[in-house]
């Protein structure tokens, strides 16, 4: 699956993210629902596994990119953003 990076430059000092459910699906698809996360374009990815009930808050330059959800499990979070 191709990661297709975005950041909230343009709308947002801080990005959020706040995880109402994550998919449970541990050793056959560890991936599944994962945030990969960056500090800047060049830099490298940082892979974060949110579970159900945190929220992630980064600023809103960072790229980002949520990974799909392949089970039957379902991925349901709340974006925020804080405006300039």
């Amino acid at each position: 699956m191709a990661a297709l990076y975005h950041d909230h430059r343009s709308s947002s000092v801080a990005n959020g993210v706040f995880y109402l459910q994550t998919p449970t699906c541990a050793k056959s698809c560890p991936e599944d629902g994962a945030l990969l996360l960056k500090e800047s374009w060049s830099h490298d990815e940082v892979m974060l596994h949110p579970k159900e009930g945190e929220l992630m808050v980064f600023p809103g330059h960072y790229p980002h990119c949520p990974l799909g959800v392949e089970t039957d499990d379902y991925r349901i979070a709340i974006n925020i953003e804080s405006s300039p």
